[in-house]
């Protein structure tokens, strides 16, 4: 199970029940973790995913997320074509259900966290993800899983 920056965690705490599904159309699937001590480990950065790296305490995570407004980059058609051409292939049932409701959306919201570094936001899949691990860990305590609409 070795990440993006190359570290193995020493402990798997808990994975999301279900992948998240990228604009790439690939399942990622988000697992929290114990990897030790930060200052001990040694990263091997994948330069193809990974632009730059930092730590954050979770505190401040769980405390911080906003949001940011998207539009639906890909016409109607594109999307139907592209659930068309996934119909085409085996177990791909709930990736069409994906792509069929993502067609219907114009516009979108989705969650945006600040990061440990000025001017630069966690955003994205890697946005996603944060706010969907945050709510399995802390929806007991109030928080609330983002929404897209």
């Amino acid at each position: 199970m070795e990440e993006e920056i190359g570290v193995n965690p020493v402990e798997v705490w808990g994975c999301l029940p279900a992948p998240i599904i990228s604009l790439k159309l690939e399942n990622v699937y988000g697992c929290v973790g114990y990897i030790g001590h930060i200052e001990d480990l040694t990263f091997r950065i994948s330069e193809q995913e990974v632009a730059t790296y930092f730590a954050m305490p979770i505190e401040s995570l769980v405390h911080s997320r906003g949001q940011k407004s998207y539009t639906n980059q890909r016409s109607r058609q594109q999307w139907e074509m592209l659930a068309k051409r996934m119909k085409q292939e085996d177990g791909k049932n709930h990736m069409i259900r994906n792509i069929e409701a993502i067609s219907n959306i114009s516009t979108y919201v989705m969650p945006i966290f600040p990061s440990a570094l000025e001017n630069d936001p966690i955003w994205g899949l890697t946005a996603l993800m944060t706010d969907r691990l945050l709510y399995v860990i802390f929806k007991e305590y109030g928080y609330k899983k983002h929404s897209f609409i």
